[in-house]
């Protein structure tokens, strides 16, 4: 394929921000991209890098980071000794698990430029995010930064769901009618994959997978595991009922009678006496743990309107996240 059709990171870069998410179609090279850049860096001005994974397990791979981008250097030498990346014989960069967070903390990288974290959005069949993933990921950039104005951040994900615990912690989401989405010190790309899509689509799995939800996803750059069904802003009728602490935030859960829904939004009360959380790692003063929703009215009315389709959310996120909520409730 004609190389022009891959990602480059190099927009995404001129925003000049720490913090940059890129969710793009699968097989566009977000992090073949991302490895040139900082390969690149690194021989131009001796400027190191972090390859950062969730888990321990994902790093067990890493032995063959540089395989794919070798030919892009001739001249240059590459191995990967342990978690520690050499070019030129010289050390260039690490792998670390973000999982270690907490045994970084006396560790120090002043000559380290940029983080890449890769598939920091997890889907639904893969194994969860961390708890309180987002304090964690923040602890370790913090180890790295420092007082230091030079790095920056790279969170690469494909298009499955723009739910993740990152934009709900930052409050923002992408618009995705727009290639960059910019909040202060973070930016978000979601980059236009169409000309990569009708070159894919000529290869023998392009014309296998066509449309399917798969090629929505991976080529598409669509969101398959969003929807804008029950997607609804609640009315001046909607009357706050109780709160829900859920990973780390507190939702509002609202009942407009006349229109006979539910709704579920970041507006809450923080006074009420009625907060539930779901799970023990919740727990606070302030809040009743739900082991059994049944047992608890106002749990159990928010299973019930889910099962008759009278459950609203406020936005995407919200949906997502309280579709989650349910699961952990078990409602069928």
């Amino acid at each position: 394929m004609d190389k022009s059709i891959y990602y480059n990171p190099n927009r995404l870069m001129s925003f000049d921000r720490l913090m940059n998410f890129v969710i793009g179609a699968r097989g566009i090279g977000k992090t073949y991209g991302f490895k040139k850049h900082v390969i690149n860096n690194f021989i131009k001005r001796g400027e190191k890098f972090i390859y950062l994974r969730r888990y321990r397990e994902e790093i067990k791979k890493v032995n063959k980071f540089f395989d794919s981008v070798i030919t892009e250097f001739p001249g240059h030498t590459f191995e990967v000794k342990g978690r520690t990346f050499l070019i030129d014989d010289e050390v260039a960069g690490y792998a670390i698990p973000l999982s270690s967070w907490q045994s970084e903390k006396s560790n120090e990288y002043p000559d380290v430029t940029y983080i890449l974290f890769d598939e920091f959005i997890r889907q639904k069949d893969m194994s969860g995010y961390m708890p309180n993933e987002v304090e964690a990921f923040l602890n370790f950039v913090d180890t790295v930064v420092r007082n230091r104005d030079n790095v920056r951040v790279v969170c690469m994900s494909n298009a499955t769901t723009i739910t993740n615990p990152y934009f709900t912690y930052f409050k923002i989401t992408p618009n995705l009618n727009k290639e960059f989405t910019v909040k202060g010190e973070l930016v978000i790309q979601t980059p236009d994959s169409r000309d990569f899509k009708t070159e894919r689509l000529k290869t023998r799995f392009g014309k296998l997978i066509s449309n399917t939800n798969y090629a929505d996803m991976s080529m598409d750059n669509e969101f398959t595991e969003d929807s804008n069904v029950f997607i609804e802003k609640r009315s001046a009728n909607a009357k706050f009922k109780f709160s829900i602490t859920y990973i780390g935030k507190t939702y509002g859960v609202w009942l407009d009678e006349n229109a006979g829904l539910m709704i579920l939004s970041h507006a809450h009360d923080p006074s009420t006496r009625f907060n539930y959380t779901l799970k023990k790692t919740d727990m606070d003063v302030g809040n009743m743990y739900v082991k059994n929703f049944n047992k608890n009215y106002h749990i159990r009315n928010f299973a019930e309107f889910f099962k008759l389709g009278a459950l609203r959310f406020e936005s995407q996120q919200l949906k997502n996240i309280g579709y989650d909520m349910l699961n952990d409730m078990r409602v069928q």
